[in-house]
């Protein structure tokens, strides 16, 4: 079958190199691709999200979409499969013909303008490799390979891919009556236990796709029992999709402690024990470590200069492109990842960050001033940040909190919202186990019962159809879950494979999830994400604020309004500083101010 368009194939002799040692065949043709819905016919290319032009005409959009690199077909099947999705973000048409030229790319840009749909995007630009070698009876061939391998810090996000690239893929083929081999296209390797691996490597066995999406932890576990299985002398690309919290980096200060004592034995425990991305990088990337170092002893042997006759030419350096993308990236982690891990291009690294509309931090010295602009701010901006406290008496907003108007914060009626990108359509009933509910009932909770009191009664009084409860990591989410239903909630646990469709007004559903699990990952129907505490806390640092981030990101997305309520306890009359209080600290970090929650007043 065709694929969009009849397949074109142009032999390459590659540079002998450890990764481009033999002769390539590229199948050019055009791929198939994702991006984000969004609710409106909007401009999706300005710096401000929410910045909407009139009715924008669509055949400009398709040629916006085609000046980056994109091939008609794949435009005309974007389009066909999401109709509301006009014109690039402005990170999109800087990142995406990065890519597709083939050049390392260090992306950082705010959580909902397109990162992770227009690396898919690229990715499926790319060309096909194929390569010519011997089958299992012996005989030579052409073959195909891996041509992208995406790592995602965990299957929702894996199973989010998977759907953006079917549903345009099926858009864009022009071929009629004829299945889609979706197994060439796109497969996802996870690691919940040895079932979902070994079916996934005998998926692999059969097909080989042209991006494989995986966990660090399954494709280390998998280069470790079948190292054959994805030949990376083949491999174009290698994504890391949510950076930084795949790569630990500790930082050079902690206020907390004596930080040289601290920051040292942190810097030993990783390198005891760096994780599976590292890991899988320093593998993939080993020959461009050794070149890096080489080149960095060059630079301090010579006083600052690089000696040109000793410099390689930027062909020369070996291993697949690399991508990098996070919504944060703190200096620790950039400076790691740019002067320390060797798995950069440094020379034809691309570098996107802050495109977006986050008010740039003011320091320390903030003025009254510029304090009054950012509570002016927190009064029309498209994501209210809003914390309650709750003690055995009350439930009250955080001291401080502005004053909204209630239309401005209404996200029920402001937009006609299509269905979730990851819904099929099917309920999904949350099944708890007769053992674990005999359980539950026997043994204490270890949740503040009356911060899930507080937060079921947001629930049913604003949420107009769907929202995200974001608890612990050291939780149980099937906890919560069943509390949550002794309440009279429709709570269920997210599942990206399966994920619910909203409810409606009289029974809006609750998906419960963790930080982890809830990371890079879009729900257009969601209005309101509840978070049970502090991410990532108690205690108030910098990842904390990312984390944060990264929970506020799931609504506001593409210009779409929605509210973030942290749910904290009250700090006892005369104790030390309570959550609400470092709340407000996270708040004014990102240039926020908590607004008022209506049901609480």
């Amino acid at each position: 079958m065709h694929f969009l368009s009849p397949s074109t194939a142009l032999k390459v002799v590659c540079p002998s190199t450890p990764y481009t040692s033999a002769t390539v065949s590229f199948l050019a043709r055009p791929g198939c691709h994702a991006i984000r819905t969004c609710n409106k016919r909007r401009n999706l290319s300005t710096s401000a999200p929410g910045n909407v032009e009139e009715e924008p005409k669509k055949d400009d959009g398709k040629a916006r979409w085609e000046k980056l690199g994109l091939r008609k077909p794949l435009v005309e099947g974007l389009s066909r499969a999401y109709p509301n999705v006009v014109y690039p973000t402005r990170a999109q048409e800087i990142f995406i013909p990065a890519i597709l030229s083939g050049g390392d790319v260090l992306l950082k840009d705010e959580t909902g303008t397109g990162k992770s749909f227009g690396i898919a995007l690229a990715l499926l630009g790319k060309p096909r490799v194929k390569y010519v070698g011997k089958n299992l009876s012996g005989t030579t061939e052409e073959q195909e390979s891996v041509t992208s391998l995406v790592l995602v810090p965990h299957s929702n996000l894996a199973y989010q891919y998977m759907h953006w690239i079917r549903r345009v893929a099926e858009a864009s083929t022009t071929t009629e009556g004829v299945e889609l081999d979706m197994e060439r296209i796109a497969q996802y390797l996870t690691r919940d236990g040895q079932k979902h691996l070994s079916s996934g490597m005998k998926k692999l066995h059969e097909t080989k796709p042209h991006i494989l999406v995986s966990t660090p932890q399954a494709m280390l576990d998998l280069f470790k029992l079948d190292p054959g299985l994805v030949p990376l002398q083949y491999v174009r690309t290698v994504v890391v999709d949510e950076v930084d919290y795949l790569v630990e980096t500790v930082p050079r200060k902690d206020p907390g402690k004596s930080w040289r004592g601290s920051y040292e034995k942190a810097i030993k425990k990783i390198q005891k024990h760096p994780g599976a991305t590292r890991e899988l990088l320093d593998f993939i990337y080993v020959a461009r470590k050794e070149i890096n170092r080489q080149q960095q002893e060059d630079w301090q042997r010579n006083g600052g200069r690089y000696d040109k006759g000793t410099y390689l030419g930027v062909r020369d350096i070996p291993g697949p492109q690399l991508v990098l993308s996070s919504a944060t990236l703190r200096m620790h982690l950039s400076n790691y990842l740019y002067e320390e891990s060797g798995w950069l291009d440094r020379r034809s690294l691309l570098k996107v960050k802050n495109t977006g509309s986050r008010p740039p931090k003011r320091g320390a010295e903030e003025t009254e001033e510029e304090e009054a602009r950012i509570r002016e701010a927190a009064k029309v901006g498209r994501v209210k940040h809003c914390v309650i406290e709750v003690s055995d008496t009350d439930i009250r907003n955080v001291e401080g909190a502005v004053e909204v108007d209630e239309e401005v914060l209404d996200t029920s009626s402001t937009e006609t919202r299509e269905t979730s990108s990851t819904a099929t359509g099917d309920r999904l009933d949350t099944k708890i186990s007769d053992a674990f509910v005999e359980r539950y009932q026997n043994t204490p909770s270890p949740f503040n019962p009356n911060a899930l009191e507080a937060i079921a009664t947001a629930v049913a009084l604003v949420v107009p159809k769907l929202a995200l409860l974001v608890v612990p990591s050291v939780t149980p989410v099937f906890r919560a879950v069943y509390e949550l239903r002794e309440m009279g909630l429709d709570a269920q646990v997210f599942d990206a494979q399966k994920s619910p469709v909203g409810g409606g007004e009289e029974n809006p559903v609750l998906l419960v999830t963790t930080l982890a699990m809830s990371r890079g990952l879009d729900l257009p129907d969601a209005t309101h994400i509840f978070s049970l505490g502090i991410p990532d806390g108690p205690h108030l640092s910098g990842r904390t604020v990312d984390a944060y981030l990264h929970v506020s990101g799931r609504v506001g997305r593409f210009g779409r309004r929605g509210t973030v309520v942290t749910v904290v306890e009250k700090a006892s009359e005369g104790g030390a500083v309570g959550d609400g209080e470092r709340m407000k600290r996270i708040l004014k970090e990102i240039g926020a101010a908590p607004v008022r929650f209506r049901p609480f007043e």
